[in-house]
């Protein structure tokens, strides 16, 4: 598999034959609260499901969310998603692109652990 980077608001989502990988910039650190997280790499037998919530201009920012194996995601809507180290958010500027983008993403992580 040819390794596939997504670029979000509150880090950045790459895809590869290890699993996926969720890596967080200045930016990140600032939006989960000080809390710094640099990569994680989430192996594929880890990753259960796949929450993908679109960005509109009603509605706000979009999220692709992974619920892992013995993990306890957060559960609270958008709000607690973007303090969840495993969820990328997209801004909702350009939404359609971004949007498209990152449901291709769910499209592949799904695929691979179905």
């Amino acid at each position: 598999m040819e390794e596939r980077v997504f670029k979000g608001y509150n880090g950045n989502l790459t895809i590869n034959d290890s699993g996926v990988m969720i890596s967080r910039g200045a930016k990140g650190f600032a939006l989960q609260g000080g809390k710094l997280r640099g990569e994680k790499l989430i192996p594929w037998g880890s990753i259960v499901a796949v929450q993908f919530k679109k960005a509109s201009k009603l509605t706000g920012v979009g999220y692709l969310q992974l619920s892992l194996r013995g993990g306890s995601e957060a559960k609270g809507g958008l709000r607690d998603a973007t303090q969840d180290e495993n969820t990328v958010t997209w801004p909702n500027l350009r939404a359609a692109a971004k949007n498209r983008e990152f449901l291709e993403a769910r499209d592949v992580i799904q695929a691979r652990v179905a």
